[in-house]
């Protein structure tokens, strides 16, 4: 390999010395949101059967 190679796959450096990633794709951006938010809109739909479920227990 030559040097220019290497030195092409090196991460660039910002101002303040963090990794610059390069940009992630609208789609696939579009989909890991959609997945984040479907995966909370779970959680949350089962923490609140299971309150109700205890409420209608007679529970708190």
């Amino acid at each position: 390999m030559s040097e220019e190679t290497n030195e092409a796959k090196k991460p660039e450096r910002t101002v303040s010395g963090d990794v610059a990633f390069p940009a992630i794709r609208p789609s696939v951006q579009t989909n890991l949101l959609l997945l984040l938010q479907n995966r909370f809109a779970v959680r949350l739909a089962y923490s609140t059967s299971e309150k109700q479920q205890v409420k209608l227990k007679g529970g708190k």
